[in-house]
């Protein structure tokens, strides 16, 4: 005798709660998947726009890396979806690792941006300070009108 969709996730509270989680992860994991496949075909779209236009070179970067984050997505998604499904641990374990591994890159990223974008700040501001320095001493503002110099003088 099979059991239906109701009897097999919802028989007890605690099943409930299981089968309410295994739904949601299973629909979410489902979305992801359709993400995967949008990324996949507008980067195939945008290549094939680009390859055809006349003035463009072939190779751009943009399509390819959508297609490659669509793929990953799709990946994720399924290893995702098929462990959720069939409640297989070794898939289970791959999305979970997977996931965690993804995680420990973005905050390696993050960190390293934030790193990135600190110092290139402080070097943009050194060298404002210098081209502004240069031309106080080559007073060149004054043969300029007041308009393109001195909404910049606050900076020293």
């Amino acid at each position: 005798m099979t059991k239906t969709f109701f009897e097999c996730y919802f028989v007890n509270e605690m099943s409930c709660f299981r089968g309410l989680l295994n739904v949601f992860f299973q629909i979410l994991n489902i979305l992801f998947c359709l993400a995967g496949v949008g990324l996949i075909a507008l980067g195939g779209i945008i290549f094939m726009v680009l390859c055809t236009n006349d003035n463009s070179k072939p190779g751009q970067l943009v399509p390819i890396l959508l297609v490659l984050v669509g793929l990953v997505i799709f990946y994720i998604s399924i290893t995702g979806f098929v462990g959720s499904c069939m409640e297989n641990t070794s898939m289970l374990i791959t999305y979970s690792v997977t996931l965690l591994v993804i995680l420990i890159i973005q905050v390696g990223l993050g960190t390293f941006a934030y790193i990135k974008i600190r110092d290139e700040k402080i070097q943009l501001q050194e060298l404002l300070r210098v081209v502004f320095q240069n031309i106080k001493q080559m007073k060149c503002y004054s043969t300029w009108p007041n308009q393109f110099v001195m909404p910049f003088y606050f900076l020293f």
